[in-house]
Formats: structure tokens, sequence, C-alpha cells
């Protein structure tokens, strides 16, 4: 039987021997490509969905921001390293871009329009409803005002604290809603409810600590900001993995999550997505 080593072009066998080729079976399994059913024109404006590669190259990411800057809480040279990275990704980023409406085909701009299939919000976030529950004062984004101790004015027993708590810090601007403030915050009222229960002097006033910021942009890119030290690219990326492993609770949870990451990077490997929530009827 002569090798076959492959196929040609027009779709002929092409093979190492001299002679003609002959066989006891072969099987063929080259699967289908796209059909525009004689308009192969239409490919460059209509590319079909037959691998990944065609979904990833198909798709346009868009990222609308209405301030001069993306991650606005960073330095500017780390802001700036973040914009570059998404745009090397591939990412059309634009800044100063204010979205005025948004409905199911894409989003208005103060200057012209996006039509889009796909439209994500990640603009703000609002807290709970915690302060109409509670009939307590509160800021714009719904954060209940609390005391200097995270208590309710009025209510010493009623505790705040979290997201849904409006704080001010040293400096008098609001403390951020990330999860160090909200575990400093907890460790503080428990000292305080512990201090009432045994009689004794409740501790000063709550006081944030700010432990620095953290952002990843995508595969080897993250920036990291504590003030005295700045990180970037791969290294920024580096220390956000391990900084994020190392929060994690026990010490087999930080094994499983470390390993599987590592291994993810080394294999480019995806795990499953599952669908967790059905939306009802209508909502699809």
């Amino acid at each position: 039987m002569a090798e076959v080593s492959g196929i040609d072009l027009a779709g002929r066998f092409v093979h190492t021997g001299a002679g003609p080729i002959s066989y006891d079976y072969l099987v063929i399994a080259t699967g289908a490509t796209h059909s525009y059913f004689g308009h192969d024109d239409w490919a460059d404006c209509a590319p079909g969905l037959k691998r990944v590669e065609d979904a990833t190259r198909s798709s346009r990411i868009i990222l609308l921001e209405a301030g001069p800057r993306v991650l606005p809480t960073l330095p500017e040279d780390l802001s700036t390293y973040a914009e570059r990275t998404l745009t090397r990704m591939g990412v059309d980023v634009r800044t100063s871009t204010r979205v005025t409406n948004c409905d199911r085909r894409g989003v208005d701009l103060d200057r012209g329009r996006i039509d889009a299939g796909t439209v994500i919000w990640a603009a703000g976030v609002v807290a709970s409803p915690a302060a109409r529950w509670l009939g307590a004062e509160h800021d714009r984004a719904g954060r209940v005002l609390v005391r200097p101790d995270l208590s309710l004015p009025n209510h010493p027993e009623v505790f705040v604290i979290g997201d849904a708590a409006g704080v001010q810090d040293q400096t008098g601007a609001m403390v951020p809603g990330v999860a160090p403030a909200a575990k400093q915050m907890g460790r503080y009222v428990g000292r305080v409810i512990a201090a009432r229960i045994d009689e004794t002097l409740s501790p000063p006033p709550f006081r944030y600590r700010s432990l620095g910021d953290l952002a990843t942009i995508g595969r080897r890119a993250a920036v990291v900001n504590f003030g005295y030290l700045r990180l970037k690219g791969f290294v920024g990326w580096l220390f956000w993995s391990l900084v994020h492993v190392y929060f994690l609770i026990g010490v087999k949870h930080r094994f499983i999550v470390a390993f599987t990451w590592l291994w993810d990077y080394v294999t480019f490997h995806r795990g499953a997505r599952l669908i967790t929530e059905v939306p009802p009827p209508g909502r699809g």
C-alpha cells in the first residue's frame, strides 16, 4: 500500500510513493466548511462560526469609559499601561465617552451610537436597600451613613458594615467598597461588641487602612499600586495571583487553586462553563 501524506488544494491525494495509490480501505472524515450558496465574497462581512478562532475573530469588544482614563483610582502611569494592554489585546478603548441610553440593539452615546448584540454594564454599584429597611440616612449610592463606630445613629445596637455602609476615612473620602475594607469593619465591630459585653473601654473610631490596589487585565498583565511600590505586566500579574491565593481560606483550597491556575496557564485550558440560572420566558 502506498503511503498517503496529504491532500493538495485541488482535493487530490498526495503520496510519497512513485506508483499509483493502492489501499485496502480508506475512511474520509474531512468535515464541512461554510457555504455561501455561490456568494463567497460574503465571507469578509459575514464570517462563519466553525471554530473557536472564528468566534473570537468575528467578535469586537468596545470599552466605553465616561472619564478621561480607565482605572481612574490608580496612578496615571498604571492607568495608561492598562489602556495600552487592552488595546494590544484587540479591545477598542474609548475614554471620555458617556452612554446616554441603552437598548437591546446597542447604546446611544453623547457622540453617536454603537449597535451591538451584547451590552455589559460595569459602570458602578449601588448598595442593598438596607437604608430603606432601617429608615436611615444614606448617600447617593444607597450606603447607610453610620457613626464613627459603624453603628446606626440613634441605634447603637445596630451596626452596618461592608458595601452597605457609608464611612469616611481619615482624609474625608468614602471608604471604598472592597473586600479588605469590609473585613476590617467586621473585625472592628467584633471588638466593639466584645468591649460592651465585657464592660471595658471601647476601641477608638474606625480607621480604614488601605492595603493597596490590584487589578488584573488579562493573561500575564496586571497592575499593582501600594503607593511606594508599583508593579505592572507579568510581575504585577504574578503578584496579583499570589495575593489572591494567599487570602483563600484553608491550605487545601490554596493548593488546589494555585495548581489549577498553573495548569490553565501552561495548557491554555478553559474549565467547563455552567448555566446556573435559566431566565424566565420572554427575557432570554
